[in-house]
């Protein structure tokens, strides 16, 4: 076949400073030599397929061998001349045949204003489990705004949010450290959300415990792009442990019902993803959660780093933030490869993230550099781990605005929060905490 593939970063008209990530995707992977990347036609770098691990290109090209290896991501120097630039990308085929996979203009400039393409607003802390990682609600949680809903008024000026940036905003999760569909008008929101962004993707992350008939059919009949339900187990001996208050058939059935009803209803959407934090205590279930979430019938699966950063996960990380040439132990790569075995087994995307930093790059893995979020009393943080941070007992991370007081857009443009995007273009750290954090190093 030929080549064929696409630039997803920077996107049009991007601003940035000194330097700019380009990533994206040629297939197939077995018929490509390289990546060149070019400024104003002259080539800057060349990269080689494979340094982004693409699940979803497996997905959606299941019939192209190893087509999750198609992926690439790098970070290319553009210096400190401020102006207009045109960056141009083409894959190089084993014949030295060439094909374009897209040009983009980028704005090079010191002062990066930009307009955020993410966006959270958090209904609700409340929540009927209390997992053990979880910074709102394990045993040990310091959380002091635990159980709060977003009332009215916030509610409106967080939609008046969406507003102001709707051209720019891309994603749109609704759900904070709770389970969204405890918030009694989730659905009137959802619909809210899409009105003033209908290209926007809407997602939520639930414990699928309240997978009822009755709230099966109101998810589809709303426009919830997907749905993230949490599993963090391949067994119920250990998911009792982990997420403490839930029952591990009802959730597997729950989420079966609605995948199946999806289907019968002939809908596309919501996508139906499942989720596990990798934990110290759980990673030998990795590929018995993997034969589950495929039991299921879920259209992708996903796992995530615990992050760290709060007493109660610690002592469960299995990424070491100091070490990024470490080989992973045996036995964990082991686990690794049998989960990814099953997932091409049975053509479901998987997404496993490294377990090494990467060097710091011009956004993290959280996207704080583009991604304000709005917790349950208002306060605007840059993503949900300072969140969580700043609403600890005694924490130094305080919110960057409340927008019971200013207007999203007025945080946005502050001088603090402009100066904590404008450290990540500058390859400095934003905050602190995030050193700590593995998201920062891309894990």
């Amino acid at each position: 076949m030929q080549l064929i593939g696409t630039v997803d970063d920077p996107v049009e008209n991007e601003e940035t400073w000194s330097r700019a990530v380009v990533r994206g995707w040629v297939l197939p992977p077995d018929k490509v030599s390289h990546v060149n990347i070019s400024i104003e036609g002259t080539i800057v770098c060349t990269c080689p397929l494979g340094s982004e691990l693409r699940p979803d290109l497996a997905e959606a090209y299941s019939y192209v061998p190893s087509a999750e290896n198609g992926g690439f991501n790098t970070v290319i120097s553009i210096g400190d001349r401020e102006g207009i630039y045109e960056i141009s990308v083409s894959a190089v085929g084993l014949d030295g045949e060439q094909c374009s996979l897209g040009k983009r203009r980028i704005v090079n400039s010191r002062t990066p204003n930009g307009m955020p393409s993410e966006y959270a607003i958090g209904l609700i802390s409340r929540c009927n489990l209390s997992c053990v990682m979880c910074p709102a609600h394990a045993e040990d949680s310091k959380f002091l705004t635990e159980g709060l809903a977003i009332d009215q008024s916030l509610l409106e000026a967080s939609l008046q949010g969406l507003r102001d940036f709707a051209s720019s905003i891309k994603f749109v999760a609704l759900c904070g450290w709770g389970e969204p569909l405890m918030y009694p008008k989730i659905f009137e929101v959802i619909e809210q959300v899409h009105e003033t962004s209908p290209s926007a993707v809407i997602s939520i992350t639930s414990n699928g415990t309240m997978f009822s008939d009755v709230i099966i059919q109101k998810i589809l009949s709303s426009s919830l792009s997907e749905i993230c339900v949490s599993l963090d187990a391949g067994t119920k001996m250990t998911f009792d442990r982990i997420r403490k208050g839930a029952n591990f058939n009802r959730v597997i059935e729950g989420t079966r019902r609605l995948v199946a009803a999806r289907t019968e209803h002939n809908r596309r959407l919501p996508v139906v993803l499942t989720n596990f934090v990798l934990l110290r205590s759980n990673i030998s279930e990795l590929p018995d959660y993997v034969k589950t979430a495929i039991m299921m019938n879920v259209d992708h699966i996903n796992t995530v780093h615990v992050h760290g950063l709060y007493e109660s996960d610690r002592q469960q990380t299995l990424y070491d933030l100091g070490d990024a040439s470490s080989e992973l132990p045996p036995v964990l790569s082991n686990y690794i490869q049998q989960a990814k075995a099953l997932a091409k087994s049975a053509k479901v995307g998987l997404f496993i993230p490294p377990f090494t930093p990467s060097h710091p790059k011009l956004n993290c893995s959280f996207r704080g550099r583009s991604y304000p979020t709005i917790d349950p009393n208002g306060d605007v943080y840059p993503c949900c781990i300072l969140e969580a941070l700043g609403n600890e007992q005694g924490s130094r991370v305080k919110a960057i605005g409340n927008i019971r007081h200013e207007k999203l857009h007025q945080i946005w443009n502050s001088p603090r929060y402009r100066a904590f995007r404008r450290a990540f273009y500058a390859g400095e750290l934003p905050d602190p905490y995030c050193a700590k954090c593995p998201r920062y190093y891309n894990l």
